[in-house]
C-alpha cells in the first residue's frame, strides 16, 4: 500500500485572509478616526502582522517534525501490512477447512444426542371390535319410553277415601 506524500501546506488563504484584515484596517486610518479608535486599529494591525509572522515561522518549525512522524507512521503500517498480510491471507483460505471441520464435529454431536433419544414404544396391535349389539340393546332398553298407562286403571278417586292412619304422605 503507498501512502501519498505529506506535502507542503497551502497558506495562501492564510495570507490572503491576514492581506484583506490588513487592508481595510488601514482604509479605516486612512478616514482619520479619534485618536483612540486609531490608536485601537494600529494596535490590531500591528498584532495581525505579528501573529501572522508567528504561526508561519511556528509551521515552518513544526512540519518537518510532523512530516517525519508522517513517514514513520505510515512507514510501519507498510511494514504492518507486509508481516501481517499473508498470515491473514493463509487464515482466510483456511475457512473453509474450517467451516467443514465444525460442520462435520456439529454432525457428529447430533447424532450422539439422536441416538441418546428413547425410541418410543411400539403401537398397540389393532384390537378387534364387537359390533357391539348386545351394548345396543341394553342401551335401548335404558331409553325406551315407559309403557303408556292403560286406560283400565283405576284413578286414585277422593284421596281421603283410602287414607289410613299413619301412613303419612307419599
Amino acid at each position: 500500500m503507498n501512502f501519498p506524500p505529506l506535502g507542503k501546506p497551502d497558506l495562501g488563504p492564510l495570507n490572503k485572509l491576514c492581506d484583506s484584515m490588513l487592508q481595510t484596517i488601514n482604509d479605516a486610518l486612512k478616514t482619520n478616526p479619534p485618536a483612540e479608535y486609531a490608536e485601537l486599529f494600529s494596535n490590531l494591525q500591528t498584532a495581525l502582522k505579528s501573529d501572522r509572522d508567528e504561526v508561519i515561522k511556528a509551521f515552518a518549525k513544526e512540519f518537518p517534525l510532523m512530516e517525519a512522524e508522517y513517514t514513520e507512521t505510515t512507514t510501519a503500517i507498510k511494514k504492518m501490512l507486509e508481516e501481517e498480510f499473508p498470515k491473514l491471507q493463509k487464515q482466510l483460505e483456511d475457512v473453509p477447512a474450517l467451516i467443514e471441520s465444525e460442520q462435520a464435529k456439529a454432525m457428529v454431536t447430533v447424532a450422539g444426542m439422536l441416538a441418546s433419544v428413547p425410541k418410543l414404544p411400539p403401537a398397540p396391535e389393532p384390537i378387534s371390535i364387537n359390533p357391539g349389539e348386545e351394548l345396543v340393546a341394553r342401551l335401548m332398553e335404558l331409553g325406551a319410553p315407559a309403557k303408556p298407562p292403560s286406560k283400565t286403571m283405576p284413578s286414585p278417586g277422593n284421596i281421603w277415601e283410602n287414607w289410613k292412619p299413619g301412613q303419612g304422605a307419599s
